[in-house]
């Protein structure tokens, strides 16, 4: 994580809905525009899995100014809140990477950026 600069893939999901689906096109557009409206800094990266019908979204965020962390709580929470099967997971990118998986089921701004602090405090002690 050089720089300070830290890398998070997001890799969306939902029990109900999935790659191939509209809707789930949409889910992630959603998810797209409320990170770029929260100048959260991105690249999006596809990747093939087996057992969907199609490509599956992995979208990589790099946190690196002091309200970052903040404005991609917000952004994953807000996404999260409107459906109750949505999940994502997290993983923090370094010689370690490290993970964390929300489900949309009762999880709270404070819950999200507690465990994505956590995470990125491991994974800077396995540099």
């Amino acid at each position: 994580m050089p720089n300070g600069r830290i890398e998070i893939v997001l890799a969306p999901g939902d029990d109900e809905v999935g790659p191939g689906d509209d809707e789930w096109t949409h889910d992630l557009d959603l998810l797209r525009e409320g990170l770029v409206e929260r100048d959260v800094d991105l690249n999006e990266e596809w990747a093939f899995r087996s057992g969907h019908k199609g490509a599956v979204a992995e979208i990589v965020v790099v946190l690196g100014g002091s309200g970052a962390v903040k404005a991609l709580v917000t952004v994953l929470r807000s996404w999260l809140a409107d459906r109750q099967t949505r999940t994502m997971r997290l993983t923090v990118r370094g010689p370690e990477p490290v993970e964390i998986d929300l489900q949309a089921k009762g999880v709270s701004d404070e819950t999200i950026r507690e465990a994505l602090l956590d995470a990125i405090e491991r994974g800077r002690r396995d540099e």
